[in-house]
């Protein structure tokens, strides 16, 4: 949704710079701040269906405990970084509550505000990823009768 605000916004300032010739100053600045949100937002899915970046080493390791322990110690360190988030965030987001924006005179607390609103997202999402089964997916979750799909090795 955030997505759309942005190409919506983008397409009014184009059109406004270009067939109007009467640039709107404001729109640059808050499509800065909807893809911050999003960008932050989406991190938080991505985390919980499992579509960040990995390096599989240990994937397809025989013994399935210490697969376990690498993945959670794999999700105990992404859980300490959204605590760093959380609590590095929070208290910058207020330091910026009285700055306002250039061009559209909002607090600056609102952009600011993603890093800590993510790090929680993502904190819940950790946890219920550790209390999830190894190799369980967000997918499983909403089927959870679901057949395993063949996964092919690559």
């Amino acid at each position: 949704m955030l997505l759309f605000a942005v190409i919506a916004i983008n397409m009014i300032g184009v059109f406004f710079r270009f067939v109007i010739n009467d640039p709107i100053g404001w729109t640059e600045e808050i499509m800065r701040y909807l893809v911050i949100w999003a960008t932050f937002l989406a991190a938080s899915a991505a985390l919980f269906r499992g579509e960040h970046m990995t390096i599989n080493v240990f994937e397809n390791f025989p013994i399935l405990w210490l697969r376990r322990v690498i993945h959670v110690v794999a999700l105990l360190c992404v859980g300490t970084m959204c605590v760093v988030m959380i609590w590095q965030g929070y208290p910058l987001a207020i330091k910026n509550a009285a700055q306002l924006s250039p061009t559209m005179q909002i607090l600056m607390m609102w952009p600011y505000l993603a890093i800590p609103v993510a790090g929680t997202l993502m904190l819940f999402k950790v946890v219920a990823l550790l209390l999830m089964p190894l190799g369980a997916t967000a997918a499983d979750l909403e089927h959870p009768n679901a057949p395993e799909p063949d996964r092919e090795q690559a």
